[in-house]
């Protein structure tokens, strides 16, 4: 998705809380009974990957295009794994060369 600064902020918030909501109310949940308790600990390796998927410190960050370097935006509350994450997701991205690719484009006379 590509937006401005704010709006992909808010919309970044509200996923994540989405899934800490759903994520924390399954879990409750399933440490109600005994039987929801079994269910779980077959699921479980499932949830593990899923929560592998839905979590911000896989990804470090977004990137911030226009700019002739790359640049990830973090969270100020990020924890060591997305710092890391955050500083592989800028070489990965620094070597896609979206920003010459970018930069081409926009240097291309309009064909109409």
């Amino acid at each position: 998705m590509i937006c401005d600064g704010f709006t992909g902020n808010v919309l970044l918030k509200l996923v994540e809380s989405i899934s800490d909501l759903i994520g924390g109310s399954l879990y409750l949940e399933m440490l109600r009974h005994w039987s929801t308790r079994a269910g779980y600990l077959l699921m479980k390796p499932a949830f593990s990957k899923l929560w592998k998927v839905l979590d911000s410190a896989e990804y470090g960050g977004a990137p911030l295009l226009g700019l002739r370097g790359a640049s990830i935006i973090a969270h100020g509350s990020s924890n060591a794994k997305a710092i890391r994450n955050s500083v592989r997701a800028a070489a990965d991205f620094q070597r896609s060369g979206v920003n010459d690719r970018i930069r081409e484009k926009l240097a291309e006379k309009p064909t109409a």
